[in-house]
């Protein structure tokens, strides 16, 4: 995974790994698929702001608490199903990788 620079490297080593059932279902969206292609047209449309050379002391803090617990990133793992399509732990991996 070191080489991996963008989602669609994620997607294809799920792809080349998963069985396809598995796949497709999470690479699948509900409801037409309306929020996924949303979030993917948000997320391509995401410009960086590249900050070298600026004054570091003035950088922004991404801090913040998740149920009452200090976060220095917020970035966590959404709820979902059928992990054990994935691997034979299940919710349990996730979790650890939480």
């Amino acid at each position: 995974m070191d080489s991996f620079v963008c989602v669609k490297d994620f997607e294809k080593k799920a792809a080349d790994n998963l069985p396809k059932r598995a796949y497709d279902y999470y690479r699948a969206g509900a409801n037409g698929c309306v929020s996924l292609h949303d979030n993917e047209y948000k997320f391509r449309n995401i410009h960086l702001k590249p900050s070298v050379f600026t004054d570091r002391t003035k950088a922004v803090k991404f801090d913040t608490t998740i149920l009452g617990h200090s976060v220095k990133t917020p970035i966590c793992i959404a709820s979902t199903a059928f992990h054990r399509m994935a691997t034979s732990e299940g919710e349990l991996a996730t979790a650890r990788a939480a």
